[in-house]
């Protein structure tokens, strides 16, 4: 189960880095949409901003738009209960 995990993240990141190669075809364009991917990805992981500082609703609109943070939700509840 894992190592299956750890393949799905592995190809989330690949396909994100050739949807920002995609999409910006200059250099300049492509580091700064990189940034801005790379910026959204660190808010919704939870190590910049912890979770206990953050409102309801915006913990609500992260895990509707994220469906990893969702299964890892559900699993950690399966298993520690």
């Amino acid at each position: 189960m894992y190592l299956a995990l750890m393949f799905l993240v592995h190809q989330f990141g690949l396909s994100l880095y050739r949807l920002v190669a995609t999409m910006s075809r200059h250099i300049v364009i492509a580091n700064a949409a990189g940034m801005m991917v790379l910026l959204c990805v660190f808010l919704m992981d939870g190590f910049v901003i912890q979770r206990v500082y953050i409102h309801p609703w915006v913990i609500w609109c992260l895990d509707q738009i994220s469906p990893l943070q969702i299964f890892m939700t559900s699993w950690l509840s399966v298993c520690i209960a």
